[in-house]
């Protein structure tokens, strides 16, 4: 019987757009997709799992099932997470929509996979801020490993203030696991935070950014209870204004903020 022959992958505008879309995020789940590409009914999120059908079946995405996790008295339900393979890669770089910098990504382990779509979740959240307060972002997930090693770095600017003045700078720590690596009565959480102060203004930060050694550090809790926990602990321990803490899947549009350094009640938002 003759071997069928392997369909011409065609770069459409909606497949560049997937492109476009993995490059800017990495890692991510076939929801998102459904809110990127605007999937709204039972048909267009159909024409959505077959783009990224045939993305996979030429050899340009990887992907993963994951349990995603239970919450809101939600039972766990599966979601597929996709990523550029290396042949993905290639073809983005020949489209213009990455350089050779870009960093090849892997099948991870499912916890990693949860973690990295997780950061998904606050990119597009942070984006979601910014088209509404008409804000600029800059955010970079990979190489981020200097004096500290973050989630992610993400810069806010606000184009109406004066140059020198209207940029803020975060670093970004998702924290949905218990604290461990306890070690002299910290965790590894608390010792990350202590250096985060010791970095805070330093000449080291500057060495590292070049651009800023004055910074935020916003730490998303997988509950509030976590955060009350660590809020109290930081206020006895570190009482900075610089670590905002709230937790994960908050409306980051409003206060969804709290810190240490002053009124434990009150919030904060971007806009502060």
């Amino acid at each position: 019987m003759p071997r069928r022959r392997r369909e011409v992958f065609r770069l459409t505008d909606q497949r560049r757009r997937v492109l476009r879309d993995l490059v800017r995020y990495r890692y991510l789940r076939t929801t998102h997709f459904y809110q990127l590409l605007k999937a709204g009914d039972d048909v267009s999120s159909r024409a959505v799992r077959r783009l990224l059908h045939d993305f996979h079946a030429h050899g340009f995405l990887g992907r993963r099932v994951v349990v995603a996790d239970p919450s809101a008295g939600r039972l766990p339900h599966y979601e597929q997470v996709h990523w550029l393979s290396p042949p993905g890669v290639a073809l983005a770089r020949a489209c213009g929509l990455c350089d050779d910098d870009f960093p090849l990504t892997h099948a991870r382990a499912q916890q990693t996979l949860a973690h990295e779509t997780a950061l998904t979740d606050v990119h597009l959240a942070v984006e979601r801020f910014c088209h509404l307060h008409r804000r600029d972002l800059f955010w970079q997930q990979h190489r981020l490993k200097r004096g500290v090693n973050p989630d992610a770095l993400f810069a806010l600017t606000d184009p109406a203030r004066p140059t020198d003045d209207s940029t803020a700078y975060y670093f970004l720590e998702l924290e949905r696991w218990r604290e461990a690596g306890h070690r002299h009565g910290r965790s590894a959480l608390l010792r990350r935070l202590h250096r985060y102060a010791a970095y805070q203004g330093s000449s080291e930060c500057r060495r590292d950014w070049a651009w800023f050694d004055e910074f935020r550090v916003i730490l998303l809790l997988a509950t509030e209870r976590r955060r009350t926990n660590l809020l109290a602990r930081l206020a006895a321990e570190l009482p900075l204004p610089m670590f905002w803490l709230a937790v994960d899947g908050a409306d980051l549009n409003g206060p969804a903020f709290r810190s240490p350094g002053g009124d434990l009640e009150r919030t904060y938002s971007f806009l502060d």
